[in-house]
């Protein structure tokens, strides 16, 4: 029991006598709205993410730490700026959303209402909309974790185009959404004899393994 205790201290707020300002942001009405639209899609069950951030215990007991990973936006992982665009499915976190965890962590992480609490998650499957071509890797792959937790792969599909064209959208489906933490799709530039399969030396992070590319 002394071994758990001591784990879930190191793991959440360096100060857990927080003084609650029920006056400021709380869980259910501020804080799990921002949640479910920019980190539920990982951070559930059955998703990449190795935690869940479905309740008010998950994310309270993490809040300081969710307060840094946001500020210093390493999460949610979106790279394009909404800074001078908007992009459909964007998780950038505007500045005031930022600004609400954050204000809320310092008011104690009040609850709230947990009458008004949103109800459970549940996956959305976000296909890409009338597809006009599909391509696949060649064959099956299986990832090989033996001696790390990552297996990164790169893999040389053929887009089967013969002739030029804008491509408007594009998805990459993988078969195990469980594992594979990100993917990097690319047009080659060098020789196309050169071209080949290839495993990168593995890191201590997540594994990326494509499995469907879908533009359309």
């Amino acid at each position: 029991m002394i071994l758990v205790l001591l784990s879930l201290i190191a793991c959440g707020d360096p100060d857990p006598s927080f003084t609650v300002d029920e006056h400021g942001p709380t869980y259910h009405a501020d804080v799990a709205p921002i949640l479910r639209a920019r980190c539920e899609g990982c951070h559930s069950a059955g998703q990449i993410a190795p935690f869940t951030l479905n309740s008010y215990d998950e994310v309270s007991i993490l809040g300081a730490q969710i307060v840094d990973s946001v500020e210093t936006r390493r999460m949610p992982p979106w790279l394009a700026s909404d800074d001078c665009n908007t992009y459909e499915g964007s998780r950038w976190l505007a500045q005031e959303e930022i600004d609400t965890i954050r204000e809320w962590v310092e008011a104690g992480k009040p609850e709230g209402d947990a009458a008004s609490a949103l109800p459970a998650f549940e996956p959305v499957e976000d296909v890409l909309a009338n597809p006009t071509h599909s391509v696949a890797i060649a064959q099956p792959y299986a990832p090989d974790f033996e001696g790390s937790d990552d297996d990164y792969r790169c893999f040389v599909v053929d887009p089967q185009v013969a002739t030029d064209g804008f491509v408007t959208g594009y998805q990459i489906i993988p078969s195990d959404p469980e594992i594979v933490h990100h993917m990097i799709l690319y047009l080659p530039s060098s020789d196309s004899a050169r071209i080949r399969p290839w495993r990168m030396t593995p890191l201590k992070r997540a594994t990326a393994t494509p499995a469907t590319a879908t533009p359309g």
